[in-house]
């Protein structure tokens, strides 16, 4: 038996198919426990070639393990059962396994009892995450809509304590949604550029010496989930969140 524990149980209980919008950052294949994203069935080919022969269709909602992901042509290999027949993606060795184009795979590594999404009343807004529960204390960042917060404690004053990644602060409750879909994601899309170097690296804080997650090469696209006043951005790249020096991505934005 393939035994795979689930990155989150709590998807049993939020069905995918009844999603709304969730910002494409937030739609990631990644190995390891994963669920069909979407309203529709998806069918699971053979190989990398939606023409070879159907293997089965999963369903909206449909657990499912990602042995293998190839970004770059947009499929990932799966084991799955027909009729979502397991438990606790446990599955057999024998299970139907293929490929399945990975825009219907969604990366569910949160526990949706406290995730919540920025919302804004006006185009263009951004919410500040305070270093206390408090409006005119530090700002930590100006967080764009669609960007998945998580709950620390419960609200008090008006204020909820919550952590994106390792940043951890205060956000306004009036502007955050339960969940993570929202009906307008303005997220903004950023280019690496370096010149001096090959890339950039996503750090755990926004500061020099801070440990690196990830490297985002040259050329490639990050999302943007907050700015800071002292040249930093907070990113995601390939599923990993850290800081960035804004100077390396291309075009800058307003803080």
């Amino acid at each position: 038996m393939k035994r795979i524990l689930p990155v989150l149980m709590a998807a049993l209980l939020f069905p995918l198919g009844a999603l709304g919008d969730v910002a494409p950052c937030f739609r990631y294949a990644v190995i390891g426990a994963n669920a069909l994203y979407g309203t529709q069935a998806a069918s699971v080919y053979e190989r990398m070639d939606e023409q070879s022969r159907e293997i089965g269709t999963i369903a909206p909602g449909q657990h499912l393990h990602v042995e293998r992901v190839e970004r770059d042509a947009g499929w990932a290999y799966v084991y799955f059962q027909q009729d979502d027949q397991q438990t606790e993606w446990i599955f057999p060795e024998d299970c139907p396994k293929g490929w399945l184009k990975t825009e219907y795979l969604v990366f569910f590594g949160y526990d949706l009892e406290s995730t919540y999404v920025v919302t804004t009343d006006k185009p263009g807004d951004r919410l500040n995450l305070r270093a206390k529960p408090d409006a005119d204390s530090l700002s930590l960042g100006k967080y764009y809509a669609g960007a998945v917060v998580h709950q620390l404690e419960a609200p008090k004053n008006g204020y909820m304590k919550v952590r994106s990644a390792h940043m951890v602060g205060y956000m306004d409750v009036r502007f955050l949604k339960k969940g993570m879909e929202y009906e307008t994601n303005e997220l903004p899309i950023l280019t690496v550029s370096n010149s001096g170097g090959t890339g950039v690296n996503l750090r755990k804080l926004p500061q020099k010496g801070s440990e690196v997650i990830q490297t985002a090469p040259n050329g490639v696209q990050v999302t943007v989930l907050s700015v800071r006043d002292d040249g930093w951005y907070q990113i995601m790249y390939e599923n990993e969140i850290g800081f960035a020096r804004a100077d390396m991505m291309t075009p800058r934005l307003k803080f």
